[in-house]
């Protein structure tokens, strides 16, 4: 029998029902319902199966959406996620999510978040940027340590990522075993580094070259960890929440005035998509600027 906390869950989330389906329909009323169409491609390591989702009236924005590990693609076209296809698409995005090999309708042999799920993400990456685009990855759970992983590693197409959020994934290899075998799925000892560094988000969030997001309901441990090596590395910008952008953060402290996710399904759709909007339109280069003279030692030495 669920508990309280859950049975609060699904009645928020089905309250959050009929306001995102009226916003979803109002776009299709103002000529943005768009077309849909599946694409399929094969890669050295299988197929992926996706879809493309082509607003009437594009923006020049795209979102890849990549589901939780082993999860089809197809959970976003419904609202059982924070975000789905249908609001995105009325907003004016092209939307873009798909299957890596062995998952959903993809054929072949799954290889949990690893170098097919990365190349599956650079075909959708590829599809979203197309006539110049601006893309924006959006990442659930497990699937946001193979989306770090897999634009950290591929600089060919992980430089056309404009920014990647990462909603509520796991922190280090630890932390997504765990998640992993939650969902029934194998993982390795924590000392095959062959492996887990293909997968590892701890690893590989200093080589992201990308604009990083942060987004958690609660004081994940190493969540703030991430951050700092986005923040310290090659992407230069991190944001937790709607903190301020470009903070470095040290510990947990209730003075550090940590500001979470909101609570609740519909709150977090809403939070969510006004997070989008500002990611679209924040000028990266700038606040990088704005950081380093705000760093640098006065005097200049």
């Amino acid at each position: 029998m669920p508990g309280l906390m859950d049975v609060i869950a699904r009645v928020d989330a089905a309250l959050a029902l009929p306001p995102r389906a009226i916003r979803a329909r109002v776009g299709a009323l103002l000529g943005r319902g768009g077309t849909e169409r599946e694409w399929r491609d094969a890669l050295a390591v299988g197929t992926a199966v996706g879809h493309l989702h082509e607003p009437a009236r594009g923006s020049g924005k795209a979102v890849v959406l990549v589901a939780d590990a082993a999860c089809p693609s197809r959970v976003f076209d419904g609202f059982r996620m924070v975000v789905g296809v249908a609001e995105l698409v009325g907003r004016g995005w092209r939307v873009v999510h798909f299957d890596p090999p062995g998952v959903g309708a993809s054929p072949g042999e799954d290889d949990v978040l690893g170098p097919a799920t990365a190349a599956a993400l650079g075909a959708a990456v590829r599809r979203a940027a197309e006539g110049g685009s601006l893309v924006g990855v959006v990442a659930f759970g497990a699937g946001a340590a193979g989306a770090i992983a897999g634009i950290a590693r591929d600089p060919e197409w992980g430089s056309m990522v404009h920014f990647l959020v990462d909603v509520d994934g796991p922190t280090d290899r630890k932390s997504l075993a765990a998640r992993l075998r939650a969902r029934g799925l194998a993982a390795p000892s924590l000392d095959d580094d062959a492996w887990w560094e293909a997968r590892d988000p701890f690893y590989n969030v200093d080589a992201l070259p990308c604009p990083y997001y942060r987004i958690q309901p609660n004081d994940s441990e190493g969540g703030l960890e991430l951050v700092n090596g986005a923040l310290n590395g090659k992407a230069g910008w991190a944001r937790l929440n709607d903190n301020q952008p470009n903070q470095q953060w040290y510990n947990w402290r209730p003075e550090d005035n940590l500001r979470l996710s909101p609570a609740g399904f519909s709150n977090r759709n809403r939070w969510l998509l006004g997070l989008l909007e500002q990611a679209f339109h924040t000028d990266y280069p700038a606040d990088r600027k704005a950081r380093r003279m705000a760093e640098a030692p006065i005097g200049g030495g």
